[in-house]
């Protein structure tokens, strides 16, 4: 019987303890795709998107709306700057995820029945 040569990536803790080594994950960028997305359509219902007029000069009639206002074109931003960018990297994640399955498979690996 031979040992399993499979890598295990593990980091000490604080307590120098080895724990495995954690990343972002297909679902932790989906799911910060969906919750920017979320927060940007609250922000829209709201009615955030009437204080944007700061962007133009305009004087806003008081710091609560500013601070709206920001707050939307913050959102408005992650949702068509950094969603698309999360999602393309979670397609690519699981691309190659299933690539290495696939490499594994073919190469007679876990599936072939071999140990």
């Amino acid at each position: 019987m031979k040992a399993d040569k499979r890598k295990t990536t593990t980091t000490p803790d604080q307590h120098g303890a080895a724990r495995p080594k954690r990343g972002l994950s297909c679902r932790h960028l989906v799911g910060l795709a969906i919750l920017l997305s979320v927060l940007f359509v609250a922000a829209r219902l709201a009615g955030f998107r009437e204080y944007t007029a700061v962007l133009s000069a305009t004087d806003p009639s008081s710091e609560l709306q500013m601070l709206c206002g920001l707050v939307y074109v913050m959102l408005h931003l992650c949702l068509f700057g950094l969603v698309p960018i999360l999602l393309i990297a979670a397609g690519l994640l699981k691309a190659g995820a299933l690539l290495k399955r696939g490499r594994m498979i073919g190469n007679g690996g876990l599936a072939s029945g071999r140990t």
